[in-house]
Formats: C-alpha cells, structure tokens, sequence
C-alpha cells in the first residue's frame, strides 16, 4: 500500500515503518495497528542541545590529518570514511549520554474515561454549536482539569 485512511485510530497505536524491498520504483510503507500504545524507540542523534561545540571542532581539529592522498578514487573513499569516522567520535565525545524519555503509561480509568467524554463532547459541540452542547463540553473539561 501506498498509503493509509484511517479513522478513529490514536497515532500511538500506529506505527509506520518504510519497507526497503527492491520490489518497486518506490519505498512501499508498513503499519502495524495495535490495540495497545506502541513504545517507540528515540531515532540515534549524534548531537543534543547539551553538546559542546568547542570540544567538538578541538576533537576534529586534533584528529584530521591533512597529509591523506586523494590521488585515486580509492584514497578518496578510504578519506571520506575516515573523515566521517572522526566526525562521529567527535560527536560522541562533545555530547553527554541523556537518558530518553520514558512516558509513563498507568493512567488511572477514571482520568482516560473523563478525556474521552470531554473529547466527544467538544467533537458533538463543533459540530452543532448547540448552547447545550457547549455547557456539555464546559463541564466535561472542568470535570477533567479536577484531577
């Protein structure tokens, strides 16, 4: 499939991955729908809001060699690697190891009960713009900001 309609399907009960089979002229894509929230894995990141650039550009200053020859197309990919090595172990050493984000999944009942009510009453009141429907949806979200 190249692509998805859904409806009424939480993204957190979703995961779309691409599927690099040479099958096609195009990356054909995956879901996995799930009736449970699917834990997610952070993407690998070389660099975070806490690296320190100046170690960074010390550690590549340091590190390249600027007698490499480039004299052949071999000399050029062997540079190119080790240049992108460098790089990486820069990145490795000017950024501190952060511990991913772990939500917490133990929501009590009555608080998920409380959101889906408040969300159905503001889906109902878009749709009507009922006075009604408004004191509904009113005391849906006061009743859930309590908790």
């Amino acid at each position: 499939m190249d692509f998805f309609i859904t409806s009424k399907i939480s993204p957190s009960n979703a995961d779309i991955q691409p599927s690099y089979d040479l099958s096609s002229d195009h990356t054909p894509i995956i879901t996995t729908i799930s009736t449970t929230i699917i834990k997610r894995k952070p993407k690998p990141r070389l660099h975070n809001a806490h690296t320190n650039w100046q170690t960074y550009k010390t550690e590549i200053s340091n590190r390249v060699n600027c007698d490499w020859k480039l004299k052949s197309c071999e000399d050029l990919e062997i540079a190119t690697k080790r240049f992108t090595h460098i790089l990486q172990k820069a990145a490795v050493l000017a950024t501190p190891e952060r511990k991913p984000y772990v939500p917490i999944n133990n929501i009590p009942s009555t608080i998920k009960r409380l959101v889906a009510l408040k969300r159905k009453a503001k889906a109902t009141w878009q749709k009507t713009h009922a006075p009604d429907d408004r004191r509904i949806f009113n005391n849906a979200s006061t009743s859930s900001k309590l908790y």
